[in-house]
């Protein structure tokens, strides 16, 4: 089943672990959808739902009833060229797929957590700063750590439209940036909101 949350409070950079969607508040007027979705589906299959999860946000916020015509930055960014006013990011992983729109700049991430079997020297060593890689380690559960970090930095640098070839120089906090991220262990994913 779909969640469809309009969060109008102030947030203060807190991880929400376990609290409802109703919960997670982010101080400028932002919509996000997150739907479940319970059969496998290819990368290409889950964009396309991801889409139709964009539509829906616009329809429900902008009164847009199709879904316009996306561009994208030479950074790769995409935009929509005939409303520049409305800002979007997409993400997908296997079990959910995400749309937030806003006003403003926005980027966000949703991520299936990490099997601990996964965690590797050589993954922490390409992906993470020294810092974050002690952050993960030193964590009472290094899988969702390392998520949760890896959410973040995806979802900073969605909404900056500016990536770093190197994902150890990605922040997964950004002066001047209200990034949230909330855990829904019991789902398997973590996802972040940047703005």
């Amino acid at each position: 089943m779909p969640w469809h949350v309009r969060c109008q409070h102030t947030l203060d950079g807190r991880t929400c672990h376990g609290m409802s969607l109703q919960s997670f508040a982010i101080s400028i007027m932002t919509d996000y959808l997150i739907e479940e979705i319970s059969e496998p589906l290819s990368p290409a299959q889950l964009s396309v739902r991801a889409r139709g999860v964009l539509e829906r946000l616009l329809a429900d916020r902008y009164g847009i009833s199709r879904l316009p015509v996306i561009a994208t930055y030479t950074s790769g960014k995409p935009y929509f060229p005939t409303h520049p006013h409305i800002h979007f990011s997409l993400s997908h992983c296997s079990t959910a797929v995400m749309a937030a729109v806003s006003d403003t700049e926005i980027g966000c991430d949703i991520e299936d957590i990490q099997d601990a079997a996964d965690i590797t020297s050589e993954l922490l060593q390409v992906a993470f700063s020294l810092a974050e890689q002690a952050q993960i380690l030193q964590s009472a559960n290094p899988a969702v750590e390392m998520t949760r970090l890896w959410t973040r930095k995806e979802a900073n640098m969605k909404r900056t439209g500016s990536i770093p070839d190197n994902p150890v120089n990605w922040l997964s906090e950004m002066p001047g940036v209200s990034t949230s991220t909330c855990c829904e262990a019991a789902k398997g994913y973590i996802y972040s909101i940047s703005h």
